[in-house]
């Protein structure tokens, strides 16, 4: 697998969010969801290009593990904060909470989800996912392995988050299944 350096990616992903190329004419036609889909311009897209990019220079598994390998260490740098912050005593009983309040908001339908809330209060965050605009990009731009990468993040940015915090999904859009299903739960 080769390693690109995270200053290439970044200029990747820089180069793709230029309003030039195919992805910029798909900025330009839907100008007006620019604001709606934040998660297009600087996670989806960018990956979807580094993705295409590096195809050229190499066979594409090794394209999907090197783009895989990038997303990964967000996740780890992310889990690593989150973590860090929890040590705060109590802080941990919070998390459902935010995660209800998330998912109304930067994961709701206008930045194109879909969720069914099974249960939320009580220390309970669980929610079926049944439209992602991570996955329906994904399959709209002919990639939808790539998918896989932006689920595994989610894995490893909130697993073994804090002792009592349990985070559980069995199902994911992205690995084929029909709807993700989170939980996030405080072991009680």
């Amino acid at each position: 697998m080769v390693h690109l350096p995270e200053s290439k990616m970044r200029r990747s992903r820089d180069d793709f969010t230029n309003d030039s190329g195919r992805h910029g004419t798909w900025y330009s036609a839907h100008s007006g969801l620019r604001h709606r889909y934040p998660h297009l311009k600087r996670q989806i897209l960018p990956g979807i290009a580094a993705y295409e990019t590096l195809q050229r220079i190499m066979p594409k598994e090794e394209a999907l593990q090197t783009v895989h390998g990038y997303v990964e260490r967000l996740a780890r740098t992310s889990h690593k904060q989150l973590a860090a912050l929890l040590h705060i005593p109590g802080l941990y009983r919070l998390v459902p909470g935010v995660f209800v309040k998330s998912t109304r908001s930067v994961f709701g339908p206008a930045a194109g989800f879909d969720s069914k809330e099974l249960q939320v209060g009580n220390g309970i965050w669980r929610v079926d996912m049944m439209k992602c605009p991570y996955h329906d990009t994904c399959v709209a731009y002919g990639c939808p392995e790539l998918c896989r990468c932006f689920c595994d993040s989610d894995d490893i940015s909130y697993t073994a988050l804090h002792p009592k915090l349990i985070w559980h999904r069995t199902k994911t859009l992205g690995r084929g299944d029909d709807r993700c299903d989170f939980c996030m739960k405080i072991m009680k």
